[in-house]
């Protein structure tokens, strides 16, 4: 079986969806299955690259209507009326984006069945973000190309509810974001952290690990952190992750509440960088306005890290699992919750048990990649019926 995979980019400041692809590709991969990737290519301030080691990863670059519509690419356009006929399945993940326009159009007239994964892009909170342009792309296009789709994928129960409301009345497999387990159990150097930010020793450190964007809530982070700090002088915030236009609003959020000293932005981290931010973490922050289902998480639950998380990350399952605290997006409720965690280090000790648990049992990319597959057989099986 071969899968064509449709996002909007590759950058690394992209967040979690082409990192998502690419660990999904390599969990499809493992299973036999092969997978090219097209993107669209950012020609303005181009960002490093996610790497997708086992798929053929192809990027278009964008054209001058970019500006207006993201990822607006002609020659994408071609190749996928080229070439997607090749595909047993195309997927397309995220909404809202040219390429995701062009890979549907290409599938209908080319009679290739295709799959959508918003990716959180019908979130109440991501509705809001450009609420008219959303609005009036809903009722031109958006809603008949989804209604095409042979199958929509949920991250969620929630995000299928979202589906759902939306309009969309087709087959839903609800499926969870994965996680490579053996990664995290690779040692890391002792003392690399505090080596290179030395403010960070001794102190109890809150880690935050995402893009800076203001749908993470980083505002209310800052503002708990402070809270915190006021009666915890031995706590550090760690922001750690690609700004995506919003650096600039966290660093005078911090400079108004005076504590510079206690916070460090470190600008996005990989491989045993990013595994020692995570070991030296006593506790992971998100307290988000809106999530797909978060790949950070899903990280520090692996890596043993407390969490406290928003209800709007959708994964009530980490209080029932005893693996962290799921807030409202408050900032009194995110401070109350860190204050938990860090002034009870047993407790915090038995959740981070609790996260390596529920990942190992239920989110490896092993698993997620089968249901994958079930899925896609599903959909070329009834195509070609």
């Amino acid at each position: 079986m071969q899968v064509l995979h449709v996002a909007a980019g590759f950058e690394v400041r992209q967040g979690g969806p082409p990192r998502v692809v690419a660990s999904l590709t390599s969990g499809l991969s493992r299973a036999g299955v092969s997978s090219i990737v097209f993107a669209a290519e950012h020609v303005v301030d181009h960002g490093p690259l996610v790497e997708a080691p086992d798929a053929s990863l192809r990027l278009f670059r964008t054209g001058g209507l970019a500006r207006w519509w993201p990822g607006h690419s002609p020659d994408l356009k071609r190749a996928l009326q080229r070439e997607a006929r090749a595909a047993d399945v195309v997927h397309i993940h995220e909404m809202w984006h040219y390429p995701h326009f062009a890979a549907a159009r290409a599938c209908k007239s080319l009679g290739v069945p295709f799959v959508v994964s918003p990716h959180g892009s019908l979130d109440p909170w991501a509705l809001a973000s450009k609420q008219l342009k959303k609005r009036v792309y809903s009722a031109i296009w958006q809603r008949r190309l989804l209604g095409r789709a042979a199958a929509a994928h949920a991250l969620t129960g929630t995000e299928e509810s979202q589906l759902r409301a939306y309009g969309y009345s087709g087959p839903v497999s609800v499926i969870p974001n994965g996680i490579d387990v053996d990664e995290f159990q690779r040692p890391v150097p002792p003392g690399l952290m505090d080596d290179r930010y030395p403010e960070l020793r001794g102190k109890k450190v809150i880690l935050f690990l995402g893009r800076l964007h203001e749908k993470k809530g980083l505002d209310l982070l800052v503002r708990a952190f402070a809270g915190l700090h006021g009666t915890r002088l031995d706590t550090h915030l760690l922001i750690v992750g690609p700004d995506d236009g919003y650096e600039t609003d966290v660093r005078r959020m911090i400079g108004e509440a005076g504590i510079e000293g206690s916070v460090t932005l470190t600008g996005p981290l990989d491989g045993d960088d990013r595994l020692a931010a995570m070991t030296r973490a006593d506790v992971y922050a998100l307290p988000s306005y809106s999530e797909g289902f978060s790949v950070g998480v899903l990280e520090a639950l692996a890596a043993g890290i407390p969490v406290v998380i928003s209800t709007f990350c959708y994964f009530p399952e980490v209080e029932t699992a005893g693996a962290g605290l799921v807030t409202e997006p408050d900032v009194e409720e995110v401070e109350a919750a860190l204050s938990t965690v860090i002034d009870n280090p047993e407790l915090g000790d038995r959740m981070g048990k609790a996260g390596k648990n529920l990942v190992h049992t239920g989110y490896s990319w092993e698993s997620v990649a089968s249901s994958f597959i079930e899925l896609y057989g599903s959909v070329a099986a009834t195509a070609s019926s």
